[in-house]
């Protein structure tokens, strides 16, 4: 990006600053001052309209001329050589006048536009509560960027601009940001016609060189030729003019100013905090006075507000938070218990050893943990609350060397660190409850809003120290227990029920991951268990369509072979189970398990053509004949009006280390009475025992074929070393 100076052939080259003025900003001015002098012979102004401009263009002139004059003299901008008059400071005399006549003419226009505006509806209590707090949190956040941006070079101009202006507009917003959004129509237009208008004429004077904009300091982006730093300068101080206009004009904010004016002290010493906070990242070489300055504020501050609720014993309070924070901090670096292993390296006053600000920390932040505490639940959750604020804190503290831990993987920081502070806390906390159990209940407001602050100053405070993760951890800590404190009851029934979800979706996925690998744990079992399976019968001529196989249940290999046989035929095979047995292992349904409810379904499957194999006995029985057989297989098989194949199986040891398991199937039945159900099973199940009877106990049965063979018996395994011998 190169330095935007004058060039001859620009219809605006020669152009000098107050030229600028005289072509772009004097004109409208003029013809706005008209208007509002014909308006206000009308008496259609304001009462206090043009006193209320002429305050802004003060402010104005007072707040910008610092960080003005900061800017030129740190090389942000600059301006082309002959192009000003003179110069004050390090800003030139027509700079100085840049800053009225646009208070004035954006002001002006906001006086105009505001004579008939409409306003919207006015906002409940709580809506209004949000929308102020809301707001300005948004500001803040463009603050806290603009902080971090000032530790890149390329983002100086942008850091500075958006450190300058985002403050004040989220005090604005914060005092009267229900009464900007009634006023959305007034406010829009004031704020949208001056802002366009000066970037057209910020655009002509960058090209005509009569100011410039620093590379190096600078993002680059320049949308429509115009550098994005410079489109939010106008964008932003235009705002802070309507805002404040709006704000001074509404007749609420009379009311508002009064109520101010009889601000508590200790909210003061609330708002004091705040601001020696902010600029603490700013000035690193300032850390320690800062620190020291705004612990005792927040601690005048707590401490105010203690007494307006407990009276003279918030002294006792403080008192014992005090000498508790300083003995349990001596007791810590003198033994390491409960903390850790740690030395204090900080300068400053201390106490046996104990910078002060501990101890007062302690007090502060207990008091505050307790006014967040769900009532009932202060004694656990306070001390939760204190270890998420140190979960910044430590690493703080330690990077900017106010102590050191022996050693620590969190930033230095060891992990007993925090199981330390929730056990003293807790010990804090009960001794607090014990001497004002009030505590236990009252939830001063005023602290729920410091813990909000507290978190975002910390977070964004972390991030410009370069501690990044310490950052996101304490973002994550205090708002999740900042959210609890907000909402106990909604966030207690989420975590609860997140918690059932987790272990569901746990669940489940253990269920998945079972379910496929099943059928590597069933047929691994069979060739592990089993010396083979054999079988026989017309497997090549069962129904094509949906059939019920009904089995004998006498050995607990059935299932597997069950499965075994459906992998064989190639077809889905489904097979009913006791509904606890499914409950209990519910991957088996991956696999078509049903429970025996399941009724209709089994009906479904079969209709679609899939098998279903049941055990017409119902439960696993000693080896031989069938006997009181149950009425579902029949039932299904009428209902859904498809055959019913008998299936004879025996697992028996022969001439094996292992046991075979031998299958031998019949013809297909129709499905008319129990009797031949249980005839048709006992005959194949007699002809199988009268062949194993007669069968050579070391081969296959006659007429059975090999479909999966097993684990070998010892003597087969050994068998190459007769082999050996016999060679």
């Amino acid at each position: 990006m190169r330095h935007l100076l004058p060039t001859s052939h620009e219809p605006f080259g020669a152009m000098t600053y107050l030229q600028f003025h005289l072509v772009f900003l004097l004109p409208p001015l003029l013809l706005l001052g008209a208007l509002t002098r014909r308006a206000a012979r009308r008496g259609e102004l304001p009462r206090f309209g043009l006193a209320a401009l002429a305050l802004h263009a003060l402010v104005a002139f007072l707040y910008t001329t610092p960080w003005d004059n900061y800017l030129v003299a740190r090389g942000v901008w600059g301006y082309g050589a002959g192009r000003v008059l003179f110069t004050v400071g390090w800003v030139p005399f027509e700079e100085y006048l840049f800053f009225i006549l646009q208070t004035l003419l954006t002001g002006t226009l906001t006086l105009l536009l505001g004579r008939s505006v409409r306003l919207g509806p006015p906002l409940g209590a709580h809506t209004a509560r949000l929308v102020q707090g809301g707001g300005a949190l948004a500001w803040l956040l463009l603050a806290a960027a603009g902080v971090l941006a000032l530790s890149t070079e390329r983002g100086t101009y942008f850091g500075l601009i958006a450190a300058w202006a985002a403050p004040v507009l989220a005090l604005q917003w914060g005092f009267g940001g229900d009464l900007l959004v009634r006023r959305w129509r007034w406010v829009l237009p004031s704020a949208a016609l001056p802002t366009l208008y000066l970037w057209l004429a910020d655009r002509v004077a960058l090209g005509a060189g009569i100011w410039w904009i620093s590379p190096a300091l600078s993002t680059g982006w320049r949308p429509l030729g115009l550098p994005v730093e410079e489109a939010l300068f106008f964008l932003l101080t235009n705002l802070l003019i309507v805002f404040g206009m709006t704000l001074a004009l509404a007749p609420e904010s009379l009311g508002r100013l009064r109520a101010l004016a009889k601000l508590r002290w200790w909210r003061v010493a609330f708002v004091l905090w705040v601001l020696t906070m902010v600029p603490t990242p700013l000035l690193p070489g300032a850390f320690v006075p800062l620190a020291y300055l705004s612990t005792l504020l927040l601690t005048l501050g707590v401490l105010g507000c203690a007494l307006e609720r407990y009276g003279r014993r918030a002294w006792s309070l403080f008192a014992l938070a005090f000498l508790f924070g300083v003995v349990v901090e001596w007791l810590g670096y003198r033994t390491g218990v409960p903390f850790g292993a740690y030395r204090y390296t900080a300068p400053g006053p201390a106490l046996l050893g104990v910078p002060l600000l501990v101890p007062l920390g302690w007090f502060a932040f207990t008091m505050i943990a307790l006014a967040l505490a769900p009532r009932g639940s202060a004694r656990w959750f306070a001390p939760l609350v204190l270890v998420a604020w140190d979960v910044g804190l430590d690493p703080l503290m330690v990077s900017q060397g106010f102590w050191a831990f022996a050693s620590g993987a969190y930033y230095g920081v060891p992990l007993s660190n925090f199981v330390g502070w929730y056990a003293a806390g807790w010990v804090l906390v009960a001794l607090l409850l014990r001497l004002e159990p009030r505590l236990e209940t009252e939830r001063p407001r005023d602290l729920h809003a410091v813990f909000w602050v507290q978190l975002f100053l910390m977070t964004f405070g972390l991030l410009f120290f370069g501690l990044p993760w310490a950052a996101l951890a304490v973002l994550v800590a205090m708002g999740a227990v900042g959210i609890w404190a907000a909402f106990p009851q909604q966030t207690t029934a989420w975590a609860v029920g997140g918690a059932a979800r987790l272990k569901r979706a746990a669940q489940g996925a253990l269920v998945a991951l079972i379910a496929r690998c099943l059928p590597w744990i069933i047929r691994r079992s069979l060739r592990r268990g089993l010396h083979g399976v054999y079988a026989r019968g017309p497997w090549g001529a069962l129904p094509k369509g949906g059939f019920i196989l009904a089995a004998n249940h006498h050995a607990w290999w059935d299932p597997y072979l069950a499965w075994f046989i459906g992998r064989r035929l190639g077809r889905p095979l489904s097979g009913l189970m006791l509904d606890a047995t499914v409950e209990r292992f519910p991957f088996f349904r991956a696999h078509g398990a049903l429970k025996t409810t399941e009724v209709r379904e089994a009906l479904r499957r079969l209709a679609r053509g899939e098998v279903l194999i049941l055990f017409p006995e119902g439960v696993l029985r000693p080896p031989g004949q069938v006997s009181r057989t149950r009425p579902g297989v029949l039932y299904l098989a009428r209902r859904a009006g498809v055959p019913v194949v008998p299936l004879a199986i025996r697992v028996t040891v022969r001439g094996a280390q292992h046991p075979e398991a031998l299958l031998s199937v019949g013809a297909p039945l129709e499905a008319t009475d129990a009797a031949a159900l249980e005839g048709a099973l006992n005959a194949l199940l007699g002809d199988l025992d009268d062949l194993l009877r007669r069968a050579e106990a070391e081969q296959p049965p006659p007429g059975f074929t090999a479909w999966l063979g097993g684990a070998k018996s010892t003597h087969e395994r050994a068998a190459w070393v007769g082999r050996v011998f016999r060679s």
